[in-house]
């Protein structure tokens, strides 16, 4: 690791756990939904946004799913601070919505 920067992660669950299959209510589709929700507006965000969405997200998903009748929503997004200054720092993402459209045909 690169001396002074900061690393981050977001899994879709902890190692006790059992992250949803694939399908609509998985981390992935989740994290699609999210980034798609970044990228209509340039924007920064950050690692810590990202899974503050994530989360709220499947929050969401997991009251659809016991709506349905089906069975309960199973993992939880998880983020962790590796290194780099914790008080201040968070990976920071740019959408680039803006740049694309000059290739868009």
């Amino acid at each position: 690791m690169r001396e002074g920067g900061t690393t981050e992660l977001i899994a879709a669950c902890g190692f006790d756990d059992i992250a949803e299959g694939p399908g609509n209510f998985s981390f992935t589709s989740a994290l699609i939904a999210e980034l798609k929700m970044f990228s209509q507006i340039p924007c920064l965000f950050s690692a810590r946004d990202l899974h503050a969405g994530l989360v709220s997200r499947m929050m969401m998903k997991s009251r659809e799913k016991r709506e349905s009748k089906l069975p309960k929503l199973r993992g939880s997004p998880l983020y962790l601070h590796i290194n780099g200054d914790v008080w201040n720092s968070s990976i920071v993402l740019k959408s680039f919505k803006e740049e694309f459209n000059q290739w868009e045909y």
